[in-house]
């Protein structure tokens, strides 16, 4: 699965999870809402019936003009033992719920699925509220269907239901083109990377002002394009001065093989043996200059640090110079003792020494102090 499908996918799966949670939490509230409101109203519904009972007196209240028939309400009026005294409708010859029998000035709900005398099987939310009339313990029960909130709630489940899926796919849409357009960017960058070959090593990508990962990205390649340009050149560098360097001893042996050859006695073979050994031993060290750039690069040097005295260093390398060639040398030498590898300090004033050697006027001078 592709990044552009995967990113869809996710941001699918997460926007379902969210509008699937959002939205039972939306309906149980919205139901809990509706119905404590309903029940607010049915309580104050049944303090008013209480207060016309107790002003009006038990006997001249009639319930049935007093209940709210357009919205279905029932009231029924029962004594302490839940015997119902008066009825709005005929049809209740028992309590709606006979076990709700709140103490006086106390209210009480409870919500009844279905009520068979009403011959209907719609919930019914009955409030109860207790209070006292002439020394007696009555209580008011007024009911009346949650038909509204059910269909309330029905409708918002439909909408939710069917909205989801709308929203789900905006999303999914959405998602899919913001990946697209991103990932068309790095499809370009990949491209202009690809073309950028190793005589087009000065062309750079082009950066998005985007502010995101992928203006990062380009800058990243450019300071990736700008670090091989830097090596190429050091590159081209190094093998044209080891080309320079290896050229001379060459030559030299070439033109040495050449005059010796045509000497038939092989005195001059044994006269130019020290000049052909010199150079040989200056080809080895090239040759060994040339291995250890190649382990540097690769992370390949091995460095064994230990006390080395810079002094015995310099001296063996000014005797070799005196030994191998006819330029004089002056030395001034202080006692110095480094923390270092003893080899890599030796080629190092070995590579001084030589280039002070070949770039002297009949003298060189060599010196180290502290």
């Amino acid at each position: 699965m592709g990044l552009r499908r995967s990113s869809v996918v996710s941001a699918v799966l997460v926007v379902g999870a969210a509008l699937l949670a959002g939205g039972a939490l939306l309906l149980v509230l919205l139901q809990s809402a509706l119905i404590n409101t309903a029940q607010v109203s049915l309580e104050e519904r049944a303090r008013d019936v209480a207060l016309l009972v107790h002003q009006g007196g038990l006997d001249r209240t009639d319930l049935g003009l007093t209940a709210d028939v357009e919205h279905g309400e029932r009231i029924q009026l029962l004594n302490a033992d839940g015997t119902v005294l008066q009825n709005s409708d005929d049809r209740l010859t028992e309590a709606m719920a006979p076990g709700l029998l709140p103490a006086t000035g106390d209210s009480d709900s409870l919500r009844v699925p279905q009520i068979p005398a009403l011959g209907t099987d719609e919930d019914v939310l009955v409030v109860a509220y207790g209070f006292t009339d002439q020394g007696q313990r009555l209580v008011v029960q007024i009911g009346r269907p949650v038909q509204i909130q059910s269909d309330t709630i029905r409708t918002v489940g439909w909408f939710l239901l069917g909205g989801g899926p709308l929203l789900l796919g905006v999303v999914a849409v959405a998602t899919w083109m913001l990946v697209g357009r991103s990932l068309r960017t790095v499809d370009r960058i990949t491209t202009q990377v690809g073309r950028i070959g190793g005589r087009s090593l000065d062309e750079r990508i082009e950066v998005p002002r985007t502010g995101d990962e992928i203006e990062h990205l380009a800058r990243t390649m450019n300071s990736m394009l700008a670090r091989l340009q830097a090596s190429d050149r050091a590159q081209k560098a190094f093998v044209s001065d080891a080309s320079h360097e290896l050229r001379s001893p060459l030559s030299t042996l070439l033109v040495t093989s050449e005059i010796a050859a045509k000497d038939p006695t092989g005195r001059t073979w044994l006269e130019m043996g020290d000049l052909i050994d010199s150079e040989v031993r200056r080809m080895q060290g090239l040759v060994d200059d040339l291995l250890t750039l190649a382990k540097v690069d690769a992370n390949g040097l091995v460095l064994r640090p230990e006390e080395v005295d810079l002094d015995d260093l310099l001296h063996t390398e000014i005797r070799r110079l005196r030994a191998a060639s006819d330029v004089g040398v002056r030395a001034q030498i202080q006692p110095v003792r480094a923390v270092g590898d003893p080899d890599r300090l030796a080629q190092v004033i070995r590579n001084v020494v030589d280039n002070a050697r070949m770039h002297s006027r009949g003298a060189c001078r060599d010196h180290i102090d502290r």
